[in-house]
């Protein structure tokens, strides 16, 4: 099997068998009055990411919940998040990793999950403008994704087998640093469904080298306008190359290694490259020695050696400037952390101390209130003994004027008795005292009871005046 490497035989499983024939009878097509679709799609490290910005920028809906930036791509990844999820389900469902870097085989989509894809691609066409999606793992669907949405077109792009498997080394990805040569062979077979994808729709089909894009990115655009009859506007001008990374004085040595070890891979590059059109400078093959590509791999490998050195001996003193640098900064917070500390013990002292006098002044305060209040308490109750006392008093006095009072009206009462007695005894008219002898006595009496009544008030209200004043 040319799509399969031995050494994953026994490591990979896969279920084969999803295809245009083994679907086309449960899929039907329908192709009428909906919007244009244009789906990016590529090997992983393939530069999909910036071709995808470069159609969302040119009027392509390319998705509402992107997969935000992260190591590696800085400014993001352009990654519909829906498809995304969907395809990693897919693969999981078939035994394999999320990822999708496989050397070999076609997923087949499991038929739970197919509602699932006609949900999504109903959606977008629900909003009838232009849209699409990038994923990378779409290439292990394409027969799949070519069936749910007949009106989409396929932006396929490739990069050269050195650089995408450089770049996937750079990101660390757990598949590939724990197996180097997956990387190529997961290149390979992504690639090799692209081509034949490609070969099969070539009228929904553009294929395009990374190179191609970032250098004519119009010329590009202008072909999907035309070929493909998907509108579009101008690409922005969002274009860094320092964003692929890589080293470029290392890229002779690493095509060098793919060519002489894996030459298929070489040979399937170029007929993408054949394919696309594409004119982009390839990297000088001066180790390759036509009668020995054992001799040519092996100085390509030994380079690549002595380079791998240099740079473990640059590391090994950056770290070492680093880790200097990591014990001044670690000296400077310690000082820091000191001086922070003397700051926190002044400032605690402060506090303390501002504590104990507002403790005091407080404690002094309750001591006075608490002999005013003492005070207070003492006078009203002198206040309240007075009273009583002054009250005691004009009761007492009181008392006593009613008593002269009563006693004066009983002496008037006896005298008037006494007359009417002596009339009574004496019988004898001469002798009864005149009316106005009566009257004049009763008067007197009167007078002089006033006069005591007078005499009693003044002494109680002087009484009640001295009081008060003491």
């Amino acid at each position: 099997d040319p799509y399969f490497h031995p050494a994953y035989a026994s490591v990979v499983p896969l279920r084969l068998g999803s295809g245009p024939e083994a679907s086309r009878a449960r899929r039907p097509r329908v192709l009428q009055g909906l919007p244009p679709a244009l789906v990016v799609a590529g090997m992983h490290r393939s530069g999909t990411s910036l071709v995808a910005s470069l159609v969302a920028g040119a009027g392509v809906s390319i998705g509402a919940r992107l997969l935000a930036a992260g190591r590696g791509n800085a400014r993001g990844h352009f990654e519909d998040l829906d498809f995304q999820e969907f395809h990693q389900r897919a693969l999981r469902a078939n035994g394999l990793h999320g990822d999708g870097i496989v050397p070999a085989g076609q997923p087949d989509v499991p038929e739970a999950l197919e509602p699932r894809a006609r949900e999504l691609v109903a959606a977008r066409r629900a909003t009838g403008k232009p849209w699409g999606w990038k994923d990378p793992r779409t290439l292990l669907f394409l027969d799949f994704w070519s069936e749910v949405a007949p009106e989409a077109s396929w932006l396929l792009v490739f990069r050269s087998p050195w650089e995408v498997a450089d770049s996937l080394y750079r990101r660390l990805d757990e598949t590939t640093t724990s197996d180097p040569l997956l990387a190529i062979h997961a290149w390979m077979h992504a690639n090799r469904l692209l081509l034949d994808f490609a070969r099969r729709h070539p009228g929904r089909c553009l294929v395009r080298e990374l190179g191609q894009v970032t250098a004519e990115p119009g010329r590009t655009f202008a072909a999907i306008r035309d070929h493909l009859g998907v509108p579009l506007g101008k690409p922005p001008a969002c274009f860094d190359p320092s964003l692929l990374g890589g080293d470029p004085a290392m890229i002779e040595e690493q095509a060098e290694l793919v060519r002489a070890l894996l030459p298929e891979a070489d040979a399937l590059y170029c007929e993408l490259r054949a394919l696309a059109g594409s004119e982009t400078p390839l990297p000088t093959p001066r180790l390759r020695s036509h009668t020995d590509p054992g001799r040519a791999a092996a100085v390509a490998a030994v380079s690549a050696w002595a380079r791998g050195s240099r740079m473990l001996t640059q590391a090994r003193a950056a770290t070492a400037a680093e880790h200097a640098a990591t014990v001044a900064r670690d000296e400077a917070l310690q000082a820091a952390a000191a001086a922070q500390s003397e700051g926190a013990r002044a400032v605690a002292e402060a506090r303390d101390e501002l504590a104990r006098s507002v403790a005091a002044a407080r404690a002094d305060a309750a001591r006075e209130i608490a002999a005013a209040r003492a005070e207070v308490t003492r006078v009203t109750a002198s206040c309240a003994e007075t009273t009583r006392q002054v009250h005691e008093q004009e009761a007492f006095r009181t008392a006593e004027i009613a008593r002269q009072r009563d006693e004066i009206e009983t002496l008037l009462a006896e005298i008037h008795r006494t007359h009417i007695r002596l009339d009574a005894a004496t019988g004898v008219a001469a002798l009864k005292p005149r009316k106005g002898t009566i009257d004049k006595v009763r008067r007197e009496a009167s007078r002089l009871a006033r006069q005591a009544r007078k005499i009693v008030r003044a002494q109680v209200i002087g009484t009640t005046k001295g009081d008060r004043q003491r």
